[in-house]
């Protein structure tokens, strides 16, 4: 007897053209967890004031940029999620990826104890490759459910990563910090109630990760078939595509490596990248850092992380569907 997949079941019992909303929302689950990374400036004040106090005093805020920097392998890793996707699938591709991110927050609760070095492996190392091969694995997918509106949806999925902030800087502030305690004037927190409770958070982010990321991964799985991925608002019945293309258009472009090697597009993208990427993670790091030279308020300086998760979110969706009209 062959069980069916149970994601899949779930995915037959609804109507056809609401299977790409159902996979896109489960993708936007795994990649909140995946955006954790725009928390680190929200997190960096509290993880340089427990480590100055109980572990090495020592350390700097600048030290910290290295905890991110130890992330930076994320776009190699993303090939490699390519590769785990093609061989593997999505959903398996992406169950690797959860389970090395999900690891590295969890263990940076006895790592935090112990030393920043072993911090930056698990919080920094650990974490960025998981986050490369599950981010590609769910783009991947949803990008086959909605092959019409590619723009959208990988604008869709990589929302689910900028909104990552919007619920976990308010969770992480509220948790560590329930008394809005003021650093002193050199930056950092001496109140011994929130240091002790520094360790705890990356147990809390752990356990919250799970539950989503076992919610996406159930419906994690490609189309059967090319009229099965279509969005409602494209479906003249409920069984019917509005749109159904040709064998010659359906036809998978391959791409060799070297091919893409040798194109300048290629190298043009990536130090546009590059040049993008320095200064948004220079101030997502230390936004929090800055602010607490003059603003009093742990809470509001979370809330600004979380407001401006909200702007990255909607505009890497607007992008996209801007992206499908050109």
């Amino acid at each position: 007897m062959v069980l069916m997949d149970p994601g899949r079941w779930l995915l037959r019992c609804m109507p056809r053209g609401w299977n790409p909303v159902i996979v896109i929302i489960g993708g936007i689950a795994i990649n909140l967890t995946v955006g954790i990374g725009y928390t680190f400036g929200n997190m960096l004040p509290y993880i340089v004031s427990y480590l100055r106090q109980r572990v090495d005093s020592s350390l700097t805020k600048g030290a910290m940029l290295w905890l991110h920097a130890a992330s930076g392998g994320i776009p190699f890793t993303m090939l490699l999620g390519g590769y785990l996707e093609k061989r593997l699938g999505p959903r398996i591709g992406a169950i690797c990826g959860c389970v090395l991110l999900t690891t590295g927050v969890a263990l940076s609760y006895f790592t935090i104890k112990m030393s920043f070095y072993l911090m930056l492996i698990t919080y920094g190392v650990i974490l960025g490759v998981g986050h490369g091969i599950a981010y590609n694995c769910t783009l991947i997918c949803a990008q086959r459910w909605l092959p019409n509106r590619i723009g959208l949806a990988s604008g869709l999925i990589v929302g689910g990563i900028g909104c990552s902030a919007f619920i976990f800087s308010p969770i992480q502030t509220k948790f560590i910090n329930p008394h809005n305690y003021v650093p002193n004037k050199d930056g950092f927190f001496y109140q011994s109630d929130l240091l002790d409770r520094v360790p705890y958070v990356f147990l809390l982010l752990a356990g919250i990760f799970v539950a989503l990321q076992l919610f996406g991964i159930l419906f994690l799985v490609n189309p059967e078939s090319v009229s099965e991925a279509t969005m409602p608002s494209e479906s003249n019945d409920e069984n019917e595509p509005l749109i159904v293309h040709d064998n010659e258009e359906n036809a998978e472009i391959s791409v060799e490596v070297r091919d893409v090697l040798r194109s300048s597009t290629f190298y043009a993208l990536s130090v546009s990248l590059a040049c993008s990427a320095i200064w948004v993670n220079i101030a997502s790091v230390f936004y929090k850092a800055y602010g607490e030279t003059f603003i009093d308020d742990d809470f509001f300086l979370a809330m600004v992380s979380s407001a401006s998760s909200v702007c990255n979110a909607l505009s890497r969706v607007l992008w996209g569907v801007i992206a499908d009209k050109l």
